[in-house]
């Protein structure tokens, strides 16, 4: 980079497919207005779901304690394992991009309401977000929980009312 800082390399790269600093700086005043739309892009997904949980202290992480069980007890701690590392955050957008290549979900994403068993970490929801789906309408149940978004509980024994989700999404569990 030879003395570069990295913003003025990505400025460089930018400027090499035809940006100007006046696009740089619209685009930095779209963001600016309407964040969310940074959730559209994968690595940035990665990245907030990978703070959240890094800035949570062990009080925060809840778990699940049901009926004592081996695997239940596995679980827990393989989940938390792979969030330490990231290995959970990068998945997600394979089985979102699945859902929304549907019509019918294509077509009524902002009213359906979703479920997604063992997200593990945000980036599942921020992938929901993302393609479209209400926050409002978007739950995950999990034997571990960090986030607003998630509620606490084992997916054999679900804490709502039957019918209550029009999509449930099993990505990663057993």
């Amino acid at each position: 980079m030879g003395g570069e800082t990295i913003n003025e390399t990505i400025v460089k790269e930018l400027r090499g497919v035809g940006m100007t600093e006046d696009d740089l700086r619209l685009i930095n005043d779209s963001l600016n207005r309407y964040p969310d739309c940074l959730l559209d892009i994968p690595y940035i997904r990665i990245i907030l779901a990978g703070a959240r949980f890094k800035r949570k202290s062990e009080k925060d992480i809840r778990t699940f304690h049901g009926e004592k069980n081996s695997i239940i007890e596995n679980a827990v701690e393989h989940n938390l394992n792979g969030l330490k590392v990231n290995s959970a955050l990068t998945r997600p957008d394979k089985l979102v991009n699945v859902l929304k290549s549907l019509d019918y979900v294509d077509s009524n994403l902002a009213t359906l309401k979703v479920l997604s068993v063992g997200p593990r970490s945000e980036s599942e929801i921020f992938s929901l977000i993302s393609a479209g789906f209400s926050p409002a309408n978007i739950r995950g149940l999990d034997l571990i929980s960090y986030s607003p978004f998630v509620d606490l509980g084992d997916m054999h024994n679900m804490p709502y009312q039957n019918a209550a989700f029009d999509i449930v999404i099993l990505g990663w569990v057993l």
